[in-house]
């Protein structure tokens, strides 16, 4: 019996020790991506837009944060789409995401098994069609602000969402900006201001209501 359970602990050991091997000779392989999701659950995401440079708004505005605590803990890149092979497959090297999860067409990020979630970061006239092919694979999609070029495009968007039950989000990231809630609770406190002491309190209720000030829920 002790000799089967020092063999066990042994074999344990030395699997351990090949598997953190791999992890450091190998960061960003396709391993370190399935146990990432495994241990932390973390929702993969697959975007569209992300390119190798560095000032470009999806690495400032997705890619930093995403690989930033504590975002990083919830979140990880595990696939990118661009407009050609070439440029697909710097973005990769250049976030970490292995090279064979670089794509150059919306409808290969979107059957990618190893992506929950599709992120279009791109031009709005372009919107549309790369969003589509991720909701009709029940993909969960967000698309940055405007949704897509117009009303029409919009609705499309939405109906096929709501047929293929699946989640989206809208980049309205400037809303939750500290700055621009604390505007916005200045402007609510003062039409509060105006209503209690002009006793105008039904008239300062509904400018009140637009400016957002029926929910005091912000956070400083």
């Amino acid at each position: 019996m002790s000799v089967t359970f020092h063999l066990t602990t042994s074999l344990f050991l030395l699997g351990k020790t090949i598997i953190c091997v791999y992890l450091l000779v190998f960061p960003s392989s396709r391993l370190l991506q399935r146990i990432k999701h495994l241990l932390t659950m973390a929702i993969r995401l697959g975007i569209i837009g992300l390119s190798a440079d560095k000032a470009a708004w999806a690495t400032r505005a997705h890619a930093i944060p995403l690989k930033t605590p504590p975002l990083s803990e919830k979140y990880t890149i595990t696939a990118v789409a661009t407009s050609s092979p070439e440029s697909a497959r710097a973005a990769a090297k250049s976030h970490g995401v292995p090279e064979e999860k670089a794509y150059s067409s919306p409808e290969a990020i979107a059957n990618d098994p190893d992506v929950d979630m599709v992120v279009v970061s791109v031009k709005v006239p372009l919107h549309k069609q790369l969003a589509i092919p991720a909701l009709k694979a029940k993909k969960d999609v967000f698309v940055e602000w405007p949704l897509a070029n117009g009303l029409q495009e919009a609705e499309e968007l939405a109906a096929l969402a709501k047929k293929q039950d699946v989640k989206t989000v809208v980049g309205f990231q400037a809303r939750l900006a500290p700055s621009i809630l604390k505007i916005s609770l200045t402007i609510c406190l003062f039409y509060l201001t105006v209503s209690a002491n002009r006793g105008t309190h039904s008239r300062a209720g509904q400018r009140n209501h637009r400016f957002g000030c029926s929910r005091p829920h912000y956070k400083y």
